[in-house]
Formats: C-alpha cells, sequence, structure tokens
C-alpha cells in the first residue's frame, strides 16, 4: 500500500506443471496481510469475478484495490474494491477491451491500460474516471497502438 502498512498478493492452488500466467481459468484469490507481519486476509473469494484474480494494486492513497480477472481467452475485466466495504465493482467490463497489465495515474483520476480488441492486437489506453464516484467517464481512450514485429 502507499503507506507501506499493507501487501497484497495473489494465491491459487497448482493443479498442473503448466505455466499457470498462460492458462487462466484456475480459481485464484486475492489476499492483503500486514507487512509488519500478521494473520493473511482474503479478500476475494475463488469464481467471483468470473476469472483468475490477478495483478493487485492499491490506488494511489490506498482507499482501494484494483486487480485483473483473467479469463481464458478473451484477456481480463478490472475490478476494484473498496477497502473499507470490501465491495469489489468490474470497472472495464462492458468495453471491447481484454486487459493485460493496468496502472493508476499518480492523482487517482484515470487508469492506464494495456489491452487488445478484435480489431487491434494491442494499445495503451485510458479510462477517465469520476473523482467523486470512481465511475469510468466513457470507454477507454486509446493513447497508442502497440505493433509486434515478427522475424
Amino acid at each position: 500500500s502507499p503507506d507501506s502498512r499493507l501487501i497484497a498478493f495473489r494465491s491459487e492452488v497448482i493443479t498442473s506443471l503448466a505455466a499457470p500466467e498462460l492458462f487462466p481459468g484456475t480459481d485464484s484469490t486475492i489476499w492483503i496481510v500486514p507487512a509488519e507481519g500478521g494473520k493473511p486476509e482474503q479478500i476475494t473469494q475463488p469464481g467471483s469475478t468470473g476469472g483468475r484474480a490477478s495483478l493487485p494494486r492499491f490506488s494511489p492513497k490506498g482507499r482501494h484495490l484494483a486487480f485483473l480477472s483473467l479469463r481464458r481467452f478473451d484477456g481480463g475485466v478490472v475490478w476494484e474494491m473498496d477497502l473499507a466495504s470490501r465491495k469489489a465493482v468490474p470497472i472495464t467490463l462492458g468495453s471491447d477491451l481484454g486487459v493485460s497489465a493496468f496502472a493508476f495515474d499518480a492523482d487517482d483520476s484515470s487508469l492506464y491500460l494495456i489491452g487488445h480488441t478484435q480489431e487491434i492486437p494491442a494499445g495503451l489506453y485510458r479510462l477517465r474516471r469520476d473523482p467523486t464516484t470512481r465511475a469510468p467517464l466513457g470507454p477507454p481512450e486509446m493513447l497508442t497502438r502497440i505493433d509486434f514485429i515478427q522475424v
């Protein structure tokens, strides 16, 4: 967390020797634990987000925790949890963007996303958000296309 009091991490049961990042689908959960030590607390439940919970990130002020829910073939959806109420809501559900990575901007007004659509293999996007409700202010805006060169 920004105040260095909490650590967030993903935990999952390994059922195969295959690389788990390549084959999302197994249940995983997000946990937080005090940085000074103490009992970990599971804050998501297996299957509750429709995918494999991964990549937990604290918001700049530390009041929210965002994470990626990865689904097998269509990329991921960013979810955000209010840490006081433990209520999580999908942030990018409903857009055609499959998210593979994300980051908060410093003032917490936007999320920056790496993702793909059916038409665009990969791109960097910005999702502007209402500062009070934290709701998206429209669809993700493409900032740049990422083209891969095959050799």
